[in-house]
């Protein structure tokens, strides 16, 4: 979705409640324009907050006296995921979104994903949290399984066959 115009953008910002010229300003659910964007699955408008320099507010918590999606501390990313807006998401985190997010009532990014998003995100995402390269995932052995080196040969079992006298 292409970027819309500055006409367009700020027609869509009143509808949402905000004030086109302040990008900062939150509404009564302590959210700004970022938090509808992420609900509404509104990348154009996430694409255009960011070229307007309103990134340093992507990550603004949600903290209004009637903050939706069960808690305050909310964030851009974390209502596209509740909203199930996975491309939106997709878009957030490339574009620096906090991924390690947590609400007050301790709920985080992740929990959220696995809850409401696919496979594919959740693992891109774990990539991202645990901050593990993919290739590493990939080639990792499980902790059960021993990998010899000189220093630490194989083990090996040796089965004695167990004899009893015959009397």
């Amino acid at each position: 979705m292409a970027m819309p115009s500055d006409a367009e953008a700020e027609a869509t910002l009143r509808r949402w409640g905000h004030h086109p010229t302040d990008l900062r300003a939150t509404n009564y659910h302590g959210e700004n324009a970022w938090h509808i964007a992420g609900a509404s699955g509104r990348i154009d408008m996430c694409r255009w907050l960011k070229a307007r320099g309103a990134s340093d507010v992507m990550d603004a918590r949600g903290d209004g006296p009637r903050c939706p999606y069960g808690g305050e501390g909310t964030t851009p990313l974390m209502k596209a995921i509740a909203e199930r807006k996975e491309e939106t998401a997709q878009w957030l985190v490339a574009n620096g979104a906090d991924v390690k997010a947590t609400e007050s009532d301790g709920s985080t990014v992740f929990a959220n994903a696995c809850a409401h998003l696919s496979c594919e995100f959740v693992r891109a995402l774990a990539e991202k949290v645990i901050k593990v390269p993919p290739e590493h995932l990939a080639t990792t052995t499980p902790p059960h399984h021993h990998i010899p080196t000189p220093h630490h040969p194989p083990h090996t079992t040796h089965h004695t066959p167990h004899h009893t006298p015959h009397h």
